[in-house]
């Protein structure tokens, strides 16, 4: 602490006032840092409330991404089914034609049903 020069002429009444002024100083200093102290806790809980919030946030965002992923998949394999299923089917319609060209009353009726 800082040595402070008193003058010794002061009156008794005088250094009980000082000592008051210096008291109340001390008692709004302290309640200053107990405000700063207090405000900072506040603070902390709103900083942890937060990350845990972008914790949760990231943690959904990861979710959805995986999620994502599968269903880009998924839709790949539809698309791959779709098509196998297209050149199967065109497949067969050429089958059909090729053997209604040789025999057109037996297959007339399945190429009725392909189209």
């Amino acid at each position: 602490m800082d040595s402070v020069d008193i003058d010794p002429h002061l009156t008794h009444a005088e250094l009980n006032y000082l000592i008051e002024e210096l008291e109340n100083d001390l008692e709004v200093y302290n309640i200053k840092r107990l405000k700063a102290e207090a405000f900072e806790t506040h603070l902390g809980a709103k900083m942890d409330k937060m990350n845990a919030k972008t914790e949760g946030l990231s943690a959904q965002i990861r979710a959805c991404e995986i999620e994502a992923n599968e269903l880009s998949l998924r839709l790949r394999n539809a698309g791959r089914t779709a098509a196998n299923y297209k050149t199967y089917l065109v497949y067969i319609y050429r089958r059909l034609v090729a053997a209604q060209m040789r025999n057109s009353s037996a297959v007339r009726p399945l190429l009725l049903l392909v189209n």
